[in-house]
């Protein structure tokens, strides 16, 4: 961390944490939204908002990081292939698609409620709500759905997804 706080603040601020990113990410610029997403996680992920990843927030950044460059590919191709409309976003009928291919053919399909929750709370993952999904929430989403789906399957209990932690 200290190679990044070149202002010595103690945390880390947008700028500084990119070029962490970027070198984590073979020396290529990471974009606005995946900069912002992992900002936002990292700075929240103690409950409590500082605006700026601090020394106990550092690991989750680089973990959510590493994770999210392990499944860029796959993210990519299910973009490539349920962004229909090529706007870089996945809209309400878009994600309704591609969770209702990742279902069990055994299994109905997902309800209009159950992928507007998965909306709801995959769009938060960012700090920002705007009613569709970016590439770096999508992740977010589909583990949000599988767990969904084991919990239909059981008839247990769902409890609020927002008090849920999805560790890929």
């Amino acid at each position: 961390m200290r190679k990044y706080d070149t202002n010595r603040s103690g945390k880390l601020e947008q700028s500084q944490l990119a070029l962490m990113l970027k070198d984590m990410n073979g020396g290529f610029d990471v974009t606005k939204e995946e900069l912002a997403w992992v900002f936002y996680k990292a700075d929240t992920c103690t409950g409590r908002r500082n605006y700026g990843v601090d020394h106990g927030e550092i690991l989750y950044a680089i973990r959510i990081w590493k994770g999210y460059l392990e499944n860029r590919e796959y993210l990519d191709h299910m973009f490539e292939k349920y962004d229909t409309g090529r706007t870089g976003q996945l809209a309400f009928a878009e994600l309704k698609v591609l969770l209702t291919d990742l279902t069990d053919p055994d299994e109905p399909p997902p309800s209009d409620k159950e992928v507007k929750q998965v909306m709801y709370e995959a769009d938060r993952k960012d700090g920002e709500v705007d009613g569709s999904l970016k590439k770096v929430e999508l992740m977010y989403a589909i583990s949000l759905w599988y767990t969904m789906v084991k919990h239909r399957k059981s008839k247990s209990f769902m409890p609020l997804a927002s008090k849920m932690c999805v560790v890929m």
